[in-house]
């Protein structure tokens, strides 16, 4: 058996659509937990964006109007909504 650190972590941006700051950010820390399992210790940005910057913009402020939190991804050109849990 061997042991591996994982460090220096890198994701790309990942686009949440809430009203609130304060549930962005514990909705990405339950994300995190959820998929390892346990809660690592880290350091992120959480920052405002303007819709129009983003590619595919369109399909992404149809997302906004629809009024559901999630993260948004954008697959095959279009953005799509993953309800937070």
């Amino acid at each position: 058996m061997n042991v591996y650190q994982v460090s220096e972590v890198e994701f790309e941006p990942i686009l949440m659509l809430t009203d609130h700051h304060e549930r962005a950010i514990s909705q990405f820390q339950l994300a995190l937990a959820e998929g390892l399992g346990f809660y690592p210790p880290v350091n992120f940005t959480l920052s405002w964006i303007n819709p129009s910057s983003q590619p595919a913009s369109a399909s992404l402020e149809r997302l906004m109007q629809e009024d559901v939190e999630g993260f948004a991804r954008r697959t095959t050109g279009r953005w799509q909504r993953y309800e937070f849990r």
